[in-house]
């Protein structure tokens, strides 16, 4: 089956005897092979190959509105695999025709899929191994872990590594150590020159010396997997670049579960020194300060997970009037939870606006004779009970000690939400000098906001000085070509 599906290198390959099937239907006896990426984020594909008759099945059954198919291993190889996903697309389904006599009996390609996740365990030989690991392989810029490593090599080519700096001490008491840990790969080169090559990532590395009646299996990973989420999101936002999983390893004294996703595209390349939010040397400290205010905050239901992912894909836009539009979004997102917790939603009570309301009706009745007018008059109303976007910004602003005159230009007057209006609400020609300017200043009251709302004091580099120094000088005439 090489021929058909080559192995690629720094990639898992798995075959075994599978069943595809969806809504009680299901083709058996399938002959699959899977592959993966182990050292970044990929795509998850494999190949079936079977009989007409296997063929056949998969296509009674492709017809169904439902677009997931469920994969899973039948019996066991003798390295005890198990391969399961409900997360299968099919992406082709046909064979090369035979002659009639041996059309029937004759094994070839029959289908190719795509699957969004994986699972696949690996039963071993029980040993009296105590400790249980759980590593989460991480994509996206790795600076921000600020993990350090020191790598010798020897005039004979061997090499070691050193690692220092690797564990995470958090805030919190957890049932597991959490360190950051590079974690090697080994492969052959593709033919015909076979080299060794050798590549490494980060990774989230968990232990937990508790047995399974203090902390099931399932318990560990699902504790391990929501803390490498908020791990990732707050590094992300360090980053202004998005780092997370995929793929997951748990070890235990008897089985080896992967489990791999598809996960939204991360940028590889690293960050400068000037790019990260804060200085890296202190990165850990803001894990450890972030990482509570971040649950507490969001416990109390203000949660800023999609604020910083809107902050995060603003960074990663291409086009200015995207990454404005993204990143205003995230403020709308922090001024409504602000807003709710505030009790700014409205100006005034259910009662007592009702009674306005009433008078303000009736004395557009009076004065409106065109039955069209009045009607769409009549529907503004409600907005006079909501308080403006500038009056609940300003007391958001206020609340956490925010200031945003030093990125205007002396007596200038605040720009950024009259051209949120002229971008979302007019066919007028954008200024696209202010667009930039107003883009960049947009980003830095975010950041300042996210980080006090974290529990970081320090607010110094989300304003360089050449930075302030274009966005109080006086603005330029420029219109979108």
């Amino acid at each position: 089956m090489e021929l058909f599906f080559p192995k690629k290198p720094f990639f898992e390959r798995i075959e075994f005897i599978g069943k595809l099937s969806k809504q009680a239907r299901f083709a058996d006896r399938i002959q699959l092979i899977l592959q993966y990426p182990l050292i970044k984020q990929g795509e998850i594909i494999g190949k079936g190959f079977g009989t007409k008759e296997m063929l056949e099945r998969i296509l009674s059954v492709a017809p169904s509105p439902e677009p997931f198919w469920t994969l899973s291993s039948e019996g066991h190889s003798q390295f005890q695999i198990e391969v399961q996903s409900d997360k299968v697309l099919l992406s082709t389904a046909g064979r090369q025709v035979s002659p009639t006599e041996y059309d029937d009996q004759i094994t070839s390609m029959i289908c190719s899929i795509y699957l969004l996740d994986l699972t696949v365990t690996r039963r071993l030989t029980p040993s009296e191994m105590r400790d249980r690991h759980l590593t989460f392989f991480l994509a996206g810029p790795r600076e921000l872990w600020y993990v350090n490593q020191l790598r010798e090599v020897s005039f004979t080519g061997e090499a070691r590594t050193k690692v220092t700096n690797s564990k995470i001490e958090l805030a919190e008491d957890f049932p597991f150590e959490i360190e950051v840990l590079p974690y090697y790969f080994h492969d052959e080169g593709s033919e015909p020159d076979k080299h060794e090559l050798m590549a490494n990532i980060l990774a989230l590395h968990f232990k937990t010396v508790k047995s399974r009646t203090e902390l099931p299996d399932d318990g560990f990973v699902e504790l391990a997997t929501e803390l490498a989420r908020d791990l990732c999101v707050l590094v992300s936002f360090l980053s202004r670049s998005w780092v997370t999983w995929y793929r997951y390893q748990l070890v235990t004294n008897d089985h080896m579960k992967d489990y791999i996703r598809e996960t939204r595209k991360c940028n590889m390349e690293g960050l400068g020194w000037r790019e990260a939010l804060i200085e890296p040397h202190r990165s850990r400290e803001f894990i450890r300060t972030g990482l509570t205010n971040y649950r507490k905050l969001r416990e109390n239901g203000f949660d800023l997970f999609t604020p910083i992912l809107y902050f995060v894909s603003a960074n990663e836009k291409e086009h200015l009037e995207e990454q404005f539009t993204t990143l205003f979004l995230a403020l709308e997102k922090i001024k409504d939870l602000f807003a709710r917790e505030q009790d700014l939603l409205t100006n005034l009570n259910k009662k007592e606006f009702e009674k306005l309301h009433s008078i303000i009706s009736n004395v557009i009745e009076k004065n409106v004779s065109n039955p069209e007018i009045l009607d769409r008059m009549k529907k503004k109303i409600p907005e006079l009970n909501r308080p403006t976007f500038r009056f609940v910004l300003e007391k958001l602003l206020s609340s956490y000690d925010i200031d945003w005159k030093d990125l205007q230009p002396p007596n200038h007057p605040f720009t950024m939400i009259n051209t949120r209006g002229e971008l979302f609400h007019s066919s007028k020609e954008l200024n696209l000098d202010r667009l930039a300017r107003d883009r960049h200043r947009l980003q830095i009251i975010i950041e300042r906001l996210l980080l006090r709302l974290l529990g970081w004091s320090d607010l110094s580099r989300s304003l360089t000085f050449d930075t302030k120094e274009w966005l109080i000088s006086p603005e330029e005439d420029s219109k979108e070509m």
